[in-house]
């Protein structure tokens, strides 16, 4: 809860670790703190913090030789101040490339240093932060890493951004939770007497257990205040220290609690509006009387507790004007060109219920989240959009699109971002009033909603494609022939029999004829390459399958994809050795461009595979331990096949003891999916 020590907590475990642990390896610490920024936030706020500290600490040459890849760094150059890279980050095609070059950093830097990472007050985390934590909590394997996260648990009730991310992990075997209880009487006692010096009383100390309800931040300021009469409240409490400065620091504060936790000087410098010295005096003032911590470039209040408290003594009148003087300077910035400001400027006009402002730096915040890929940001402040629609004036050609077109839109982000049910919620609500003209965006909605359906393995998914059919009936404009392909590769996919499905797949290709879409011509390509094996053309699939593998952009996991899928081809003909040589080829292309995890452990296994069946086991081990931890908490399919495998080559070496050891760590994920299929085992 608020005021319980967390951070104290964390600050005395910081001072304790640093050194050397007992690996003897210095350890590196990076913190990054959460910022509420309302209930969407600007995507990786903390994270930045966070990573720009371990950049700092490592040197720039560590952290550069820890991405590895051109790729990898051009995806972190995203995230770290002051990274530069010579290559943008193009080739990421969604959010979890964001979490693999984070991963690929972390685990290279923990083999030579003890890695501490905190992420502080988890209820003000982004959505975009927030997805990528549950990402790394499944994945992310370092030799020497301690992540460590702090949260109120009274501020997540239900609703909640944080509370699905919890339930995720609890789940997990290698996450342990703390709880920060209150404090009894000795507690309260020994803290108490160590900050006043040892002079109160066994009744002074009694009455400030009873007032602070053993909250360590209220014994703190009780004990400050010991020598008046002691406030009535906890709200008085926190705001005893606050009342006793002079009304220009007060005036100071009261600007710094409206900007939030952490406040940007120059920020401050703007929205003061008057002499600066005045404004350097008051600060000096609320740092030396412990309401503000000098922090980098801006300061910190001490305890989040004191910002809450005065932001909510501040008169209406006074807190309107600090929020619009607030907004107005970020705005500056925004229209300078910085619209990494657009999210807290948004914030800050609703609070003014400035609401053509608001829709006009969230359009920009969207914009901007989508190229930071954090596509779960993008959809929040989209469906924020969709909300403030009705009240604003001109909203299609502010947006560039129609209000369908953005709720398509926001129903792909959440796709994008693995939210099936808020993709389905949005669709499925636009689709009710959706306006007849906009037959394209229905189509989308549709699209959304069968994918969706799909991703939780009902039925009903496929009646969404009849809607599109009929939408879409007669149309041969680009996009259209786009959404209609992709439905026919559905649909080929779910055919009874392999005359039906090549027919649909032949009617995608018809389509895609013309329109230049090289992404949905290899997907097409890699989808009738299976058709076809499935019908026993096996010279016909890998010709789709090296075509397709030669169209693929490099640098994208597509390419990947296509390397995966001939090395099953290959496999399946018995041409042991051309796979070894595709696989060598796709492992080298998997670390150059920093795909190597996730979809790469069933890259890994097929080699593994390959690699036993030319006689070459020592390789094949170590290939198959590889697809394993790469797929723990990824790809649990790959995760068992690695596991599998490697008990197979254990035993072709005569190695009993590890094969028995390693089909008991297999069993709970065999279990584990075999529920999933719906398999009684």
């Amino acid at each position: 809860e608020a005021g319980i020590g967390k951070t104290r907590l964390i600050s005395e475990f910081i001072a304790a670790a640093t050194g050397t642990n007992n690996d003897e390896l210095p350890v590196v610490f990076a913190t990054g703190q959460c910022v509420d920024l309302g209930p969407i936030g600007a995507p990786f706020t903390s994270i930045r913090r966070m990573l720009h500290e371990l950049h700092t600490a490592v040197g720039d040459d560590a952290f550069r030789a820890a991405a590895g890849g051109t790729a990898t760094l051009a995806t972190m150059a995203t995230l770290v101040p002051g990274l530069v890279s010579d290559t943008l980050a193009t080739s990421a095609a969604d959010a979890a490339y964001v979490a693999e070059a984070i991963e690929r950093v972390l685990e290279e830097l923990s083999r030579d240093v003890h890695v501490v990472l905190v992420l502080e007050d988890l209820h003000w985390a982004d959505t975009a932060t927030l997805a990528l934590l549950k990402t790394l909590a499944a994945t992310l394997r370092g030799a020497h890493l301690t992540l460590i996260a702090t949260y109120r648990s009274d501020d997540v009730g239900r609703g909640h951004a944080l509370r699905p991310v919890l339930a995720e992990l609890e789940r997990s075997r290698d996450v342990e939770f703390l709880s920060v209880a209150r404090m009894g009487f000795e507690g309260v006692n020994e803290l108490s007497q160590e900050l006043g010096g040892g002079t109160l009383t066994s009744d002074q100390v009694s009455t400030i257990l009873a007032r602070s309800e053993g909250v360590p931040f209220f014994v703190e300021e009780l004990v400050c205040c010991r020598d008046q009469p002691l406030p009535e409240t906890l709200r008085d409490v926190v705001l005893a220290r606050y009342e006793r400065l002079s009304d220009a620091t007060r005036r100071a504060v009261g600007f710094a609690a409206v900007i939030g936790v952490h406040i940007d000087d120059a920020l401050l410098q703007v929205v003061w509006g008057a002499n600066l010295d005045d404004l350097t005096g008051a600060l000096r003032e609320a740092v030396g009387d412990g309401i503000l911590i000098a922090d980098g470039d801006g300061y910190t209040f001490r305890h989040a507790l004191t910002q809450e408290a005065v932001y909510d003594d501040l008169l209406p009148r006074e807190r309107a004007a600090a929020h619009r003087a607030i907004a107005a300077a970020l705005q500056e910035r925004i229209d300078r060109g910085d619209k990494s400001h657009a999210g807290a400027a948004a914030e800050h006009w609703l609070a003014v219920h400035d609401v053509d402002r608001a829709f006009d730096a969230t359009v920009v915040a969207r914009s901007r989240a989508g190229t930071d890929l954090a596509p779960d940001t993008a959809a929040s402040l989209g469906e924020r959009l969709l909300e403030l629609w009705p009240q604003v004036e001109d909203a299609e050609s502010r947006v560039a699109a129609s209000m369908t077109g953005l709720a398509a839109q926001v129903s792909q982000d959440y796709l994008d971002a693995g939210r099936y049910q808020s993709a389905l919620r949005v669709a499925e609500s636009m689709l009710d009033s959706a306006p007849a003209a906009d037959r394209l965006d229905q189509a989308r909605l549709h699209y959304a909603a069968m994918k969706a359906f799909r991703a939780d393995k009902r039925t009903t998914a496929y009646a969404h494609i009849d809607a599109i059919e009929k939408l879409l009936h007669g149309r041969e404009d680009r996009a259209a022939r786009i959404m209609l392909a992709h439905t026919r590769m559905d649909l080929a996919w779910a055919a009874a029999s392999d005359g039906q499905r090549m027919g649909l797949m032949s009617e995608a290709f018809d389509l895609v004829e013309g329109v230049d879409d090289v992404d949905l011509l290899v997907l097409l390509l890699r989808r009738r390459a299976r058709a076809v094996l499935q019908g026993g053309d096996y010279e016909s699939s890998l010709t789709d399958l090296r075509r397709a593998l030669e169209l693929a952009p490099d640098g994208s996991q597509a390419r990947l994809n296509c390397v995966i899928d001939l090395q099953d081809t290959l496999m399946i003909g018995r041409r042991f050795s051309e796979a070894v040589e595709v696989g060598i080829d796709g492992v080298e292309y998997a670390a150059r461009t920093g795909l190597e995890r996730r979809d790469a452990a069933l890259l890994y296994f097929n080699h593994s595979e390959s690699l036993s069946a030319v006689g070459r086991a020592d390789e094949a081990l170590a290939f198959a331990r590889r697809a394993s931890e790469v797929g723990h908490g990824a790809s649990s399919f790959a995760f068992a096949a690695g596991k599998y495998h490697e008990a197979l080559l254990h035993i072709w070496a005569d190695y009993v003891e590890e094969h028995e050891h390693t089909l008991r760590s297999l069993a709970p994920t065999l279990v584990a999916l075999a529920g999933s299929l719906e398999v009684t085992m």
